[in-house]
């Protein structure tokens, strides 16, 4: 089944996610001058000030030609839901006998490819955290991020529902592993949202925005960036409904390498502006990374 955008190119947003998975690869070597900047277009709130201790014109014009508020994170997720409610209708148009609230259920659950059920998930993802990003969190506000990291973020939102294609033609009945992505997904989510809540919290509890309360719960105990772990998982579910097909898996993998980078900048921040930060805990995750 296929629900895409006529004209759009499968095989771009491949190179799209192959020069994600790549720059990821930079982020976390020691290329002069390559990985450095990776690295820098990965910052964004309270780790994006870090380096910006300059106070000359030429270094006040760098900084307002190179970042852009970090409230427009917020942007990302409303290209995401509408990008992505957009395709789900274009779909559910050309099946106008599956419009039914049942009807669409069965269609869904249906479809071997999984590819609709993939698209609705996503479509519940993308809209709970533009939820999460209008009322549950806190932006500092003066936090910035890295203009050219804005420009990928909205390119990424796009790519992500064009990624969401099975390359398998296999027919048969899928409920059992369906059923299993799906709870995957939906724990994932929820784990992940309940991450945000601490988060925003340890903001509040402190005097000033520009400060966090360390946060010794949950997976928080184990590693800096629990939600980037539990946004890996969700999107490793989505493979496995996808059947791990080329543009998913190539999505995944991108995600994973992404957030690595940005947990890393993380750690590293908490290390030196949390006093006794503990030294066990990993970047993303437990155990391992």
């Amino acid at each position: 089944m296929v629900f895409f955008a006529a004209g759009t190119s499968v095989l771009g947003v491949g190179y799209f996610w192959v020069a994600f998975i790549v720059a990821s690869v930079l982020g976390q070597v020691n290329v002069p001058f390559l990985s450095k900047f990776v690295r820098d277009t990965a910052k964004r709130g309270k780790t994006r000030g870090v380096n910006f201790e300059e106070d000359d014109d030429t270094s006040k014009t760098k900084r307002i030609l190179l970042n852009v508020p970090h409230a427009w994170f917020t942007h990302f997720y409303v290209v995401g839901t509408t990008w992505n409610a957009y395709t789900l209708l274009r779909c559910i148009q050309s099946k106008r006998n599956s419009i039914g609230v049942f009807s669409f259920a069965k269609a869904v659950l249906g479809d071997s490819s999984g590819e609709l059920l993939a698209s609705v998930l996503f479509q519940f993802h993308v809209t709970r955290r533009l939820m999460e990003s209008l009322f549950v969190k806190v932006n500092k506000k003066k936090a910035q991020m890295h203009a050219i990291g804005y420009v990928l973020g909205l390119l990424y939102y796009v790519c992500a529902t064009l990624s969401l294609k099975s390359s398998n033609e296999e027919k048969g009945e899928r409920k059992a592993d369906f059923f299993f992505a799906s709870l995957l997904f939906f724990y994932a989510n929820w784990k992940q949202y309940e991450c945000h809540v601490l988060l925003r919290n340890a903001r509040l509890q402190t005097d000033r925005r520009d400060q966090y309360a360390q946060i010794d719960s949950g997976l928080f105990s184990l590693v800096a960036c629990p939600h980037y772990f539990f946004e890996c998982v969700l999107y490793f579910s989505l493979c496995v409904i996808l059947r791990f097909s080329k543009s998913s898996a190539l999505m995944f993998l991108a995600v994973c390498g992404n957030l690595s980078v940005e947990a890393k900048n993380h750690l590293i921040w908490y290390r030196r502006r949390i006093k006794g930060f503990p030294r066990h805990r990993k970047a993303m995750v437990p155990y391992l990374y």
